[in-house]
């Protein structure tokens, strides 16, 4: 048999060996449904045991419980499916607790990302002044959906972390540690001159721009480029107390070397 034969022959057996591996987007939308109501309906089962208790706490606190494990449970069950999940039928709480996964910047889902502002928002008012965001939680997003919880809740606006993190993604190639091992004494204090000004003219929180300062002040004395306006901005960012307390370290300091 001539090579060309061969050859097209082969082409045309490993196409349709490709075919059979690919399954239509219909099917697989499809499929996705299927997990999700399997899962949906055995959440229901299972959460409907729980109206016979006479604890109103314990059935609370049990239904989040199983909801908030369906919900994981469903994140990895099938390709996709929380793209197309509908997060406005379940409580806010649960998917907040759901959410903390490190692919989830990947998801495209506005009713997932509303429901996360409104489930921060109820863990707010439940537990008061106990709730804290933590850092290691934002940092999975991306700066558009920062901005996306931002625009939904200026609460975010005003606390540290977010502020912090907010930043850090905004200025991500300054702040890289792996430039900075790149750059010269002189490069690292004018980079850091750079994020101090931009920190205080978005009037973040002072004790985020006292971390530039304590940089800019120990480079400044490494290189002989000490500021004086740079160690006055950092003593202004003291209340008198701590001002008070450094003075009197400092004077006990001087009596202790003579």
């Amino acid at each position: 048999m001539p090579e060309g034969i061969k050859a097209n022959e082969a082409e045309s057996s490993q196409d349709e060996d490709d075919t059979k591996h690919k399954l239509p987007a219909d099917f697989i939308v499809f499929s996705n449904q299927k997990i999700i109501e399997e899962h949906l309906a055995e959440n229901e089962r299972v959460i409907a045991q729980y109206k016979t208790y006479t604890d109103e706490a314990r059935r609370k606190r049990d239904t989040r419980s199983q909801t908030t494990s369906m919900l994981i449970q469903l994140r990895s069950a099938g390709d996709g499916i929380w793209h197309e999940l509908d997060f406005t039928q379940f409580d806010a709480a649960c998917v907040f607790e759901a959410s903390n996964n490190s692919e989830i910047a990947t998801i495209n889902n506005k009713s997932l990302f509303d429901m996360i502002v409104k489930g921060i928002k109820i863990q707010r008012d439940e537990q008061e002044h106990k709730f804290n965001l933590s850092q290691q939680y934002l940092q999975q997003f991306t700066i558009e959906q920062l901005d996306s919880f931002k625009s939904a809740d200026p609460w975010f606006a005003t606390q540290d972390v977010f502020i912090g993190v907010y930043f850090q993604k905004q200025f991500c190639e300054e702040l890289c540690v792996e430039n900075q091992e790149l750059w010269s004494t002189a490069e690292k204090l004018e980079n850091l001159e750079r994020l101090y000004s931009l920190a205080k003219s978005q009037g973040l929180p002072k004790a985020f721009q006292r971390q530039f300062l304590e940089e800019m002040l120990t480079l400044g004395t490494q290189t002989g480029n000490y500021s004086k306006a740079f160690f006055r901005d950092y003593i202004d960012m003291f209340d008198k107390h701590e001002v008070r307390i450094m003075k009197n370290y400092d004077e006990n300091l001087k009596e202790h070397r003579l």
